[in-house]
């Protein structure tokens, strides 16, 4: 069984490779984003049931899926899901893999749920990794603002709208408060400028700055004080979360960090 599940694994990382050719792609382009491959490596697989009794910073220490609690679909989906950030293949391959890897286990979620694990997982590790990089104090000192930028959503929020293009300070309380994407299928992102970038594209600076668990949807929002970004403050969290779990929870969440701790 466990030689036939691993067999599974080995055999989904070269599918769809004839659909990948990076022949004519220069070689800075082939390379993995390693802080969003880092940040993806640190998540722990909890059941979403009892994340519920923890708090909005989930997304940032725990992996994930609504309504799943077998640990093995879990482990299994994280697997792919790491493959498509270390090696950039797009949705489709994902979901072909997926098919193939846990559908024949009996795991059958429909296209729209697919895509809703996609895009929250690479999404929320690509803006993790950028924040890591944003986040750099010498970074911060040459360009002290940082920029909300609306993407290209279908239906936009409102509030994520009415942010593009407004500057607020990079140190501001405001993005202790939030994660980007800020909630389902959000496309905002944000980038430092110093005020020559500021004056030039005209970028407003936001006065009267909004509370961020206002902007941000329930469990895309993070505790003042707790980025969620690095793997020390996400592990300290937890220990003040551990209390809240169920046993079992606690448990597993135990196993999880003790195998982490023997890693090299």
């Amino acid at each position: 069984m466990i030689l036939g599940y691993y067999g599974g694994q080995a055999e989904v990382i070269d599918e769809g490779d004839e659909d990948w050719r990076f022949d004519e792609i220069p070689e800075w382009i082939k390379m993995p984003y390693t802080d969003a491959v880092e940040f993806f490596k640190t998540k722990l697989i909890i059941p979403l049931a009892d994340l519920r009794k923890v708090d909005d910073l989930y997304h940032t220490w725990a992996f994930s899926i609504t309504g799943v609690t077998r640990g093995d679909y879990l482990d299994a989906t994280r697997f792919l899901l790491l493959q498509q950030i270390e090696t950039g293949k797009d949705e489709k391959v994902f979901k072909r893999q997926f098919k193939r890897l846990l559908g024949r286990r009996g795991y059958r979620p429909d296209a729209a749920r697919l895509k809703v694990i996609y895009d929250t997982n690479v999404r929320g590790a690509y803006g993790a990794g950028r924040e890591k990089m944003m986040s750099d104090p010498a970074l911060q000192e040459s360009r002290p603002w940082k920029v909300w930028r609306h993407g290209d959503s279908v239906v936009p929020r409102p509030h994520h709208l009415a942010l593009h293009r407004k500057a607020i300070p990079a140190d501001h309380s405001f993005w202790q408060g939030l994660r980007l994407p800020a909630g389902f299928f959000c496309r905002c992102r944000a980038f430092l400028v110093n005020e020559r970038i500021l004056e030039r594209f005209g970028y407003e600076k936001l006065e009267n700055i909004p509370h961020p668990h206002a902007i941000a949807d329930k469990g895309f929002r993070a505790p003042f004080g707790v980025t969620g970004y690095t793997d020390a403050e996400r592990l300290a969290y937890l220990k003040t979360a551990m209390p809240r779990l169920n046993p079992q929870t606690q448990q597993l969440v135990n196993s999880a960090l003790t195998l982490r701790s023997q890693k090299p």
